[in-house]
């Protein structure tokens, strides 16, 4: 099963992500950013599939340290990271 991760070039906008997106109940998680993706401070914030369109809602585009939203599935050749 695939998830979505949304990654900055801060830290520091990675873990106010996070506990922003906590705060409104959203189930996410820190987690180091797939090697694939070589862009951002490192440290990116991943959560389920299904919960992409809320975090869009409340997180949006427009921040000035944010990089991108990336899928990640698996497929018969391993681990495919997708930007969104």
């Amino acid at each position: 099963m695939g998830y979505i991760f949304v990654t900055f070039r801060s830290r520091t906008t990675s873990s106010q992500a996070y506990n922003f997106l906590q705060s409104k109940g959203i189930n996410c998680s820190l987690f180091s950013t797939p090697k694939q993706v070589a862009v951002g401070c490192g440290v990116s914030v991943r959560f389920a599939e299904n919960d992409f369109s809320s975090v869009l809602g409340q997180l949006g585009r427009n921040h000035p340290n944010f990089v991108g939203y990336f899928r990640v599935s698996d497929s018969s050749k391993g681990r495919v990271v997708t930007p969104i």
